[in-house]
C-alpha cells in the first residue's frame, strides 16, 4: 500500500535538505518539490480540495512543498 506524506517548508533549501534525508534514510523513492512555478502538480495529487487550496495559498507565498 502506498501513502502520500507531505511537508511544507518555507524555502527550497529547507525541501531539498528534507528529501535527501527521505531517500538516504528512507529509500523513498521520486519525492518531489512543488513549488510556485509547479503549482499545476497539486491537481495531480490524491488529497482534498480544501487541502490542495491551503497548499495553494501557501506555495502562493513562496512555501515549497515536499511530497
Amino acid at each position: 500500500m502506498s501513502r502520500t506524506i507531505a511537508a511544507l517548508y518555507d524555502s527550497r533549501a529547507e525541501a531539498e535538505f528534507a528529501r535527501a534525508r527521505l531517500v538516504s534514510r528512507l529509500k523513498a523513492r521520486s519525492p518531489r518539490i512543488i513549488a510556485k512555478d509547479t503549482l499545476g502538480a497539486l491537481d495531480a495529487l490524491d488529497i482534498a480540495s480544501a487541502e490542495k487550496e491551503s497548499y495553494r495559498d501557501k506555495l502562493g507565498g513562496g512555501g515549497h512543498l515536499l511530497v
